[in-house]
């Protein structure tokens, strides 16, 4: 009797799906944290802003969810299109860090969500480079 062995080939296209969901669960939930969350965890900035932001992401975590079911040169362009918004992201990020003076939990609160988003960014751009 012979066995058929199954083997499930993961493709870039798979994988970049994936990751953009997993961003788009992280995002979601910053979204969520920023939008509920205290008024200002970060220091005196305005409450409205953080809200303004908290909602901003949550459309961005939707984007990504509807993103991750495109195929093909869809599937690339939006891995290029979110993998560099991550990277702008970061140096906004890096940026409000270096200028604005915050209280520690701030600047640690946005080093972490900036180095998650640094991770996301570099692995949707590689993964959409291989997706021919």
């Amino acid at each position: 009797m012979t066995a058929l062995a199954t083997s499930e080939t993961t493709t870039a296209a798979d994988r970049l799906r994936t990751v953009l969901r997993a961003d788009a669960l992280v995002t979601g939930g910053v979204g969520l944290l920023a939008l509920l969350g205290p008024t200002s965890p970060y220091g005196d900035t305005a409450g409205w802003l953080v809200r303004a932001v908290g909602a901003v992401l949550l459309v961005v975590a939707a984007e990504l969810l509807i993103a991750s079911r495109w195929d093909g040169a869809r599937l690339r362009l939006a891995g290029t299109v979110f993998g560099e918004l991550a990277l702008a992201w970061v140096v906004a990020t890096v940026a409000v860090l270096a200028l604005v003076d915050l209280p520690t939990s701030g600047r640690e609160i946005l080093a972490v969500v900036g180095l998650a988003t640094l991770a996301f960014g570099v692995t949707e751009l590689r993964l959409a480079r291989r997706i021919s």
